[in-house]
């Protein structure tokens, strides 16, 4: 096998290499291993890695790795499915699929987009900023971080109690419609409910407070979008009257 995979090495363009459910259960020493970009060694049995400065594409899911070398590059890891109790630094990750290991801590994740970190230990998340999708389900986490950005999101089996506040800072409703956990369905719809009230409403006063306050609009609360407003804020349930 190694013969194959230093064949492989060796015939390698643009740093790309496949080496992938080849059986293997480490890799033959080689200066080639620093032109290697972009490294496809899945479903193998491999224990570690060489070291791969330049890769910016790994995946190297379903084999038996312990630990990851330095990453100083790589932006989309793939390492689920294996023993990884942590992993290294990763300044420039954007896709991280880490399901399916032991690890009971991230790095910082400042860059991160997509991220699936189920089926671990973790007891808590870093921060988050970027993050449009979570998967995070299958851990022992008590809570999540500030997720501003975040659209679909998935947290069940974990332990954390489902309150509105958790997603205060959520901009979609597709998050929490696409939220499972252990609660009984009817909670479900009545927190969505509570939240698209709330977002009807602090829409409506947005609105309002805009116009109201506009140097072109100063007649506002005489125009016919006025009455309007009110009526719609009457229907909503929001009964305030226009100052």
């Amino acid at each position: 096998m190694w013969r194959t995979v230093l064949q492989r090495l060796d015939e390698m363009k643009d740093g790309v290499l496949n080496i992938s459910g080849l059986g293997l259960k480490e890799l033959p020493r080689s200066d080639k291993w620093k032109e290697v970009t972009h490294l496809d060694c899945r479903y193998n049995e491999l224990t570690s890695l060489p070291d791969l400065p330049l890769v910016i594409k790994l995946n190297c899911r379903d084999n038996k790795l312990t630990s990851l070398s330095n990453l100083p590059l790589v932006t989309v890891l793939n390492c689920s499915g294996n023993l990884l109790t942590s992993l290294p630094k990763l300044p420039c990750i954007i896709k991280l699929d880490c399901y399916n290991n032991v690890l009971t801590s991230l790095p910082d994740l400042n860059h991160v987009i997509e991220l699936d970190c189920s089926s671990n230990k973790l007891t808590s998340l870093p921060n988050l900023p970027l993050v449009t999708v979570l998967y995070c389900y299958n851990n022992v986490l008590t809570s999540l971080p500030n997720l501003p950005l975040v659209i679909t999101l998935y947290y069940q089996n974990n332990k954390m109690l489902f309150d509105l506040d958790d997603f205060k800072d959520i901009k979609s409703i597709k998050a929490i419609c696409r939220i499972r956990s252990q609660i009984e369905k009817r909670t479900i719809l009545k927190v969505i409910r509570r939240w698209r009230s709330m977002l009807t409403r602090n829409r409506l006063k947005d609105v309002h407070t805009e116009l109201k306050y506009s140097p072109d609009l100063i007649f506002y609360t005489r125009l016919p979008e006025a009455k309007h407003f009110f009526e719609l804020t009457i229907e909503s349930g929001w009964k305030k009257r226009l100052n």
